[in-house]
């Protein structure tokens, strides 16, 4: 196999069980400068005189507990601490959202990034 080959093999790789479907412009594990030019050539942000990423987010500054939603399974239903933090979502309203996601990502050019937590 050769590098390109194994590349292509990695960004298709990148999006397996996500339902989205690989096109030419997936990007995968790009590392901070090269992430960093992407946004300079995609006019999404500029650097700054001491060569920080500055970026505009317009009016949504920060993330609003409001618009955080749990969906509501069997398997959680009874430890989840209900309330205005913690939103019920239907299942069926997820699948609903998930569906609409999957659709617009489409022929989109994407970034992955192979992350853990824990």
């Amino acid at each position: 196999m050769t590098k390109a080959s194994a590349k292509a093999a990695h960004r298709v790789a990148s999006l397996v069980g996500t339902g989205v479907t690989a096109g030419q412009n997936v990007h995968a594990n790009l590392a901070a400068p090269a992430l960093s030019a992407a946004a300079i050539h995609r006019r999404e942000g500029q650097f700054s005189a001491d060569g920080a990423l500055m970026v505009s987010t317009g009016v949504h500054t920060g993330r609003s507990p409001r618009d955080k939603f749990v969906v509501d399974e069997p398997g959680v239903t009874d430890d989840v601490w209900w309330g205005s933090v913690n939103t019920k979502l239907a299942p069926d309203k997820f699948a609903l959202l998930t569906a609409r996601v999957r659709a617009y990502l489409q022929g989109q050019e994407l970034f992955t990034q192979d992350l853990y937590a824990g």
